[in-house]
């Protein structure tokens, strides 16, 4: 855990290469106080797969491994209107059929009387071999569907295209949310590998969150 300090807005980065923590969770409780760093906008990638990514058979440290997680990156900020904005990319390899299902994503966005999160943006790719090269199939937005879970979350339900052994799939969304007290946990850890993971947090200086970090190994 890196922490920058100076006099706008706080900047907190935690990554985790070669997943060399075993359950991490970062999560933020917001509460009253003041912290001091500076301001650094976080850009996500996409359309970043190379050709080594999808000519990869296995992964070397986990050959048992259905997928692999390739990049993950989520960054969170309070917009000028007082909104909390979270945004969030995955890269992930297929490398067999039972992976399959990591093409299905559900986003949650939560409600509570006259406030609920909204989704801005959503784009998702599948990467395949073809023809000696590599064909990108975008996902259709007409394939998005919201869900009612209940009283208070719905759920955004979307199924990447054209997933086979060997697919790079690409995600990246952005939502807004009134509730910016509630930073999203990050699990660094999931029950497939993941080889980078990364989390930025940038926090306006009349506020202060406390970090928790669970489940950490030396």
């Amino acid at each position: 855990m890196v922490l920058f300090a100076s006099d706008l807005i706080c900047r907190v980065r935690a990554t985790m290469t070669r997943c060399l923590l075993m359950k991490a969770l970062l999560g933020f409780i917001g509460c009253l106080g003041s912290l001091f760093a500076f301001s650094q906008s976080v850009e996500l990638p996409f359309n970043k797969v190379t050709m080594a990514e999808l000519d990869m058979k296995s992964y070397q440290k986990d050959t048992s491994a259905s997928a692999v997680v390739l990049n993950e990156i989520g960054s969170a900020h309070i917009s000028d209107e007082g909104e909390l904005i979270f945004e969030y990319y995955l890269k992930i390899k297929i490398l067999k059929r039972r992976g399959f299902d990591r093409g299905n994503f559900t986003i949650p966005l939560h409600q509570q009387e006259n406030k609920k999160e909204r989704l801005l943006l959503l784009i998702a790719s599948t990467y395949n071999l073809a023809g000696g090269g590599m064909k990108e199939m975008k996902m259709d937005p007409k394939n998005i569907f919201t869900q009612n879970a209940n009283l208070y979350t719905d759920l955004v339900k979307f199924t990447l295209p054209d997933i086979q052994e060997g697919s790079v799939m690409e995600v990246k969304y952005s939502l807004s949310s009134p509730f910016y007290f509630n930073f999203r946990p990050w699990p660094f850890r999931s029950d497939i590998p993941k080889v980078h993971s990364e989390y930025y947090a940038l926090i306006p200086a009349n506020y202060t969150y406390n970090i928790s970090l669970r489940g950490l190994t030396d």
